[in-house]
């Protein structure tokens, strides 16, 4: 019975967890500017850079410079809110 209770803690406890961590990040997206933020928010539905070139009708040469400008910033945010997470 212990063990039983133990799993589920530590199910509920992975859970919150990635719930905060989830939060934190949708916080931190929402501070990007529009582009980078909609071009975060497609990559993190499983498009690839093709598919959100397409989506947002720019090249995937401008997807990968904001892509990149996205992530420096989130992890400048992290940073400055001394959050540690790895990209």
């Amino acid at each position: 019975v212990s063990a039983f209770l133990l799993n589920r803690s530590s199910d509920l406890w992975d859970t919150i967890i990635e719930q905060e961590a989830n939060q934190l990040l949708q916080t931190a997206i929402a501070t990007l500017p529009p582009q980078c933020n909609r071009i975060v928010e497609l990559s993190l539905t499983g498009k690839n850079t093709k598919e959100i070139a397409e989506t947002l009708n720019i090249t995937v040469n401008t997807v990968k410079v904001l892509k990149s400008r996205a992530i420096h910033k989130l992890r400048e945010y992290f940073s400055r809110n001394d959050i540690w997470i790895e990209f």
